[in-house]
């Protein structure tokens, strides 16, 4: 299990990671880019949270830094669930 979630760790940060290339390479040129949205850092919260002798918990937070897509995804959600409660208290 160890093996599987360091791999896990790894194969997200290669991929959030590669985000921020391509996300940096299009703002530099201007253009489109073609990157995986989200799945970085949550590859990389499963190997995290499936690790079993570490204490990788306390590093949660490294998926934010790790996949810069996962950060804009939790304040979107976060504002759509607070506007959502503030229809439901208005109703």
């Amino acid at each position: 299990m160890k093996t599987f979630a360091l791999s896990l760790i790894i194969i997200g940060s290669v991929i959030g990671l590669s985000n921020w290339v391509s996300g940096l390479n299009a703002l530099i040129k201007k253009g489109s880019t073609s990157f995986f949205p989200y799945i970085g850092g949550i590859i990389f919260l499963g190997g995290v949270y499936l690790h079993p002798t570490l204490h990788l918990l306390d590093y949660w937070w490294l998926a934010l830094i790790v996949d810069f897509t996962l950060l804009p995804l939790i304040l979107v959600l976060a504002c759509q669930a607070a506007r959502n409660i503030g229809r439901n208290e208005n109703t």
